[in-house]
């Protein structure tokens, strides 16, 4: 966060450019907000918990001259559909994107499992492109003839020579 406050309180009332800042937990959003409205900077939550008329209203007074000059958005997963957004809309400004990350945090953590996870299934779908295994009918990939021995992936009854 030390890194995030001086750009975004540049930004925001020397500049006076809106900010969005995406946080993953309601406590960090409640701080942050309160450290910004300690600024004297009007800033907004936006959760999952508002109703379809509060969303609205946040919406709209984000996107009016004078009013809230920093949005702090829960829902981490909609990042990048939202930075395509804020380009394609008549935006007549550069969007400039920073993503803030504390180096071996929980957060980074997550982020590195969820690759992990990418990773793994990437290898797969090569692996059944690469090796031509049999889906048949059913659905059912057949892995018997394939083995790890001494750390490299063998087919069985065939010479890799």
């Amino acid at each position: 966060m030390r890194a995030m406050f001086p750009l975004v309180t540049y930004n925001v009332l020397v500049r006076g450019k809106k900010q969005l800042i995406w946080c993953n937990f309601t406590g960090n959003q409640i701080h942050i907000a309160a450290i910004l409205r300690e600024c004297g900077i009007k800033a907004a939550i936006f959760h999952a918990k508002l109703d379809m008329k509060e969303r609205e209203r946040l919406i709209r007074e984000f996107t009016s001259e004078g009013g809230c000059m920093v949005l702090i958005i829960s829902v981490a997963a909609l990042l990048e559909q939202a930075i395509g957004r804020l380009r394609r809309f008549g935006q007549l400004w550069v969007v400039i994107v920073h993503i803030y990350v504390v180096k071996d945090s929980w957060n980074m953590r997550q982020i590195a499992k969820a690759g992990e996870k990418a990773m793994a299934s990437v290898i797969c779908d090569l692996n059944m492109n690469i090796f031509k295994m049999s889906v048949e009918s059913s659905d059912d990939v057949n892995f018997s003839n394939w083995v790890i021995r001494e750390g490299v992936l063998v087919r069985l009854g065939r010479s890799w020579g």
